[in-house]
């Protein structure tokens, strides 16, 4: 088997690393989890812009290391702990992505007091996460992580739903999304009442999103989901976070770097031609 695994660094600003990654392959078995840890607000009435005095100020004030990047090591790192030991169950991807939740739990109880949702939230992250076994791929993610296949041409097969994108868009249809993105108190309204909590439109189209934060909720069906896929000799599989969704979705570009050499995926992920933001993937093709 081929693999690559990284993540580049947020181009806006000196903010921490907050992405994390793991994967192992045992035998021809293969379990990974992406995790994007969540960016908290500044307490300002206004979101500051990029390359302005707040703005820096808010980098110099940020929490290093960054709490979302703690629980998206613990998610990362007690997930794979957790799918060795059960490597046999069929359930065990969800298991042990409960077993991760209730550690991001422990430490958010720990460590974040009075919260406010905006410099004083929970840590945070979202995922995608699978198990490869026997020409089999269950996974699961939530938000804006995702899963690609592509073939051994480098044509995309599948790529999962952007479920933060579809529940913006539900949110804009039913007329009920935040006015202003960059009023904090908006924004910190926004996740006390959208996020780990299921709202629908009256069409029963979703509106909320979910986050390993600790809640039991991120495991509603309608805030995670889940899948399985046949896989064929030569297949690549892709884990990857928000960031690098549009450099995934150039079906051009990618297939040209998984057909020559899977390891130019890296040079083509560092390029800034759709984003300056933190971007992390796991490829791995299948021999």
């Amino acid at each position: 088997m081929k693999s690559v695994s990284f993540t580049i660094p947020n181009g806006y600003a000196k903010l921490p690393e907050e992405d994390s990654l793991a994967f192992v392959i045992l035998d021809n078995t293969i379990f990974g989890i992406i995790a994007d840890g969540i960016t908290r607000d500044p307490r300002l009435p206004r979101l500051p812009k990029h390359n302005t005095k707040e703005f820096e100020s808010f980098v110099k004030t940020y929490p290093i290391p960054s709490p979302s990047k703690i629980v998206s090591d613990i998610l990362c790192s007690k997930f794979i702990e957790k799918m060795i030991e059960n490597a046999q169950k069929d359930n065990s991807i969800i298991s042990s992505l409960e077993v991760a939740n209730t550690e991001i739990k422990m430490w958010n109880k720990k460590n974040i007091k009075n919260i406010n949702y905006l410099d004083k939230d929970f840590g945070g992250t979202i995922a995608a996460a699978f198990k490869y076994y026997n020409g089999n791929l269950d996974f699961v993610y939530n938000a804006d992580c995702g899963i690609a296949i592509f073939d051994k041409l480098g044509k995309r097969k599948f790529i999962s739903e952007d479920l933060m994108l579809t529940a913006d868009k539900n949110r804009i249809d039913a007329k009920i999304d935040i006015e202003d993105w960059n009023d904090n108190i908006q924004r910190a309204n926004f996740r006390k009442e959208f996020r780990n909590k299921v709202k629908l439109d009256k069409n029963g189209k979703c509106l909320s999103f979910g986050a390993f934060t600790g809640e039991k909720r991120v495991f509603l069906p309608e805030l995670i989901k889940k899948g399985s896929l046949k896989i064929s000799t030569g297949d690549f599989i892709i884990a990857f976070t928000d960031g690098a969704r549009d450099y995934i979705e150039n079906t051009n570009k990618i297939a040209t770097c998984l057909s020559t050499d899977i390891a130019s995926l890296k040079t083509y992920l560092s390029s800034n031609d759709y984003t300056k933001k933190e971007r992390s993937i796991i490829a791995i093709q299948i021999t």
